[in-house]
């Protein structure tokens, strides 16, 4: 469903007006533009609470959820931006140039003195990290420099429409794509106590179960296998 089709009438903006009678100027493309983005972030965070091994990501993201950046020697504190959501995972290079995979600590585990002393001599291949604000604290500090050494794979925002936007169209399954015009209905119709407010809210609930049971169903195909371990015969 595109953001704004003047031309077909069969946009977003448009059907958010006719279904509670609104026009640009009783209710401005800015103020449409607002609720339905904050409905944007409202259906990621449905989505990346119910998608666990389907990895979502907004379709109009024109690179994957991949970052890298260089590793350099005793820095232990790399930025990232702010559009990262959740860091799913972390891997850093060793001398040779090969990944391998690092856990996540966090402040409230035991046995992690030498990360909390912060000291500028803990210094050797990664093992751990931590990710506090907008960054990722590396544990030991690495005790070398390697291009492009530390990859990090996130899970991030939907891209936001912008009050010029008027073919692109929203970056999940487009099947739900009404419930962006729901909001931005609802929106209206509490800032004008419209009596279809409640009915719009009930819509809106029912949509958001639907999105998160079809986001945690798409690899129903999916089955889970035990692999035993080997054991010696006693």
């Amino acid at each position: 469903m595109q953001y704004n089709n003047d031309s077909t009438k069969q946009g977003i903006v448009q059907d958010i007006y006719f279904k509670i009678n609104a026009n640009s100027n009783s209710y401005p493309i800015e103020d449409v533009t607002r609720a339905v983005n904050n409905g944007l972030d409202k259906v990621s965070s449905i989505i990346l609470k119910a998608d666990n091994r389907w990895q979502f990501d907004d379709t109009n993201n024109t690179t994957l959820p991949i970052a890298t950046t260089n590793i350099v020697n005793n820095q232990q504190d790399y930025q990232f931006d702010s559009s990262f959501l959740i860091v799913d995972k972390v891997l850093v290079t060793d001398e040779n140039g090969e990944f391998y995979e690092i856990y996540n600590i966090d402040i409230k585990d035991q046995n992690i003195t030498s990360y909390l002393q912060n000291q500028t001599s803990n210094t050797s291949r990664p093992t751990r990290y931590d990710v506090i604000g907008n960054s990722i604290l590396l544990d030991p500090r690495p005790n070398y420099n390697e291009s492009n050494g530390l990859k990090v794979y996130f899970k991030r925002k939907a891209t936001y429409f912008t009050t010029g936007d008027t073919t692109k169209e929203p970056g999940f399954a487009p099947q739900f794509h009404e419930i962006l015009s729901l909001y931005g209905q609802y929106d209206y119709a509490v800032a004008k106590t419209l009596n279809k407010r409640e009915v719009l809210k009930r819509d809106i609930m029912q949509m958001e179960k639907d999105i998160a049971d079809f986001y945690s169903k798409r690899l129903k195909d999916y089955q889970p296998r035990f692999i035993p371990r080997y054991r010696n015969p006693v």
